[in-house]
């Protein structure tokens, strides 16, 4: 299975590199909300998206400003617990808020 993983395209890791950047440069932090991430383990290719975004987020754990945040959704409780277990926040359904929703 880790054969048929792919790479990022250029376009992707580009992307991704100009986001970090300009996290640093402004000093805001930029979230990137993935609804129903589940679904990317599907394709090679968003599984390879998710793992880059998830290792981006991740170089980011200590930083107080102009982080990338990364914010998952899913109904994969198994994901979940691993997550958690890996030093994730975790929220219930029962603790997202009605703000929280329509911000995303």
């Amino acid at each position: 299975q880790q054969q048929q993983q792919r790479q990022l395209p250029p376009s992707c890791t580009y992307l991704l590199a100009a986001t970090q950047g300009l996290a640093a440069a402004t000093r805001f932090d930029i979230v990137v909300a993935l609804l129903r991430a589940e679904m990317m383990a599907h394709k090679p290719e968003s599984a390879a998206l998710f793992t880059a975004l998830e290792q981006a987020a991740a170089a980011d754990v200590d930083c107080e400003s102009g982080c990338l945040r990364l914010l998952v959704q899913s109904r994969d409780g198994v994901a979940a617990a691993r997550a958690y277990e890996a030093g994730a926040t975790v929220l219930t359904m029962g603790e997202w808020s009605e703000e929280m929703a329509r911000a995303v």
